[in-house]
């Protein structure tokens, strides 16, 4: 009797480990990148969490004063500000702010930006590639030349 006893309680331990193991793997598998986490910028593909919804609104709007003809720089400033104040450790906004400043002329806010960017993640291209322009000497002329704004 204490024989049978043992081996059903160790079918059941096996049927418990098995369980375990395959919600471990479950969870495992859930964390890793999602559609919601992975995602293009400027071309390459880059993992991020993603944002809170009222800082990405306020990207968008940013992205699309940016874009406009003629770009609003000061809208584009002020809504990059509104979603850094949500999420203040995105180095995406913080590069994104630097690019608005060398548009709106202010050399010294975006080397302040991007160095912020590089501060939260080291390894951010998109940040070191405008660091690198910046600390290389082009200025706001030739950023704005190239974006199709007034010299």
């Amino acid at each position: 009797m204490a024989t049978l006893w043992r081996n059903r309680a160790l079918r059941g331990a096996h049927v418990l480990v098995g369980l375990a193991l395959g919600i471990l793997a479950t969870a495992c598998a859930s964390h890793g990148p999602s559609p919601r986490s992975l995602h293009y910028i400027d071309g390459d593909l880059v993992y991020s969490q993603p944002v809170h919804y009222r800082a990405y609104a306020a990207y968008l709007r940013a992205r699309m004063a940016m874009e406009a003809q003629p770009a609003d720089l000061e809208m584009a400033a002020g809504e990059v500000e509104l979603a850094l104040k949500i999420e203040p450790r995105d180095p995406h906004l913080w590069t994104t702010l630097a690019e608005v400043e060398l548009r709106r002329g202010d050399r010294e806010a975006a080397l302040i930006a991007s160095r912020t960017a590089l501060q939260i993640r080291p390894e951010y291209a998109p940040a070191q590639q405008l660091l690198a322009r910046l600390e290389g000497g082009e200025g706001s002329s030739a950023m704005s030349s190239r974006r199709g704004d007034a010299p």
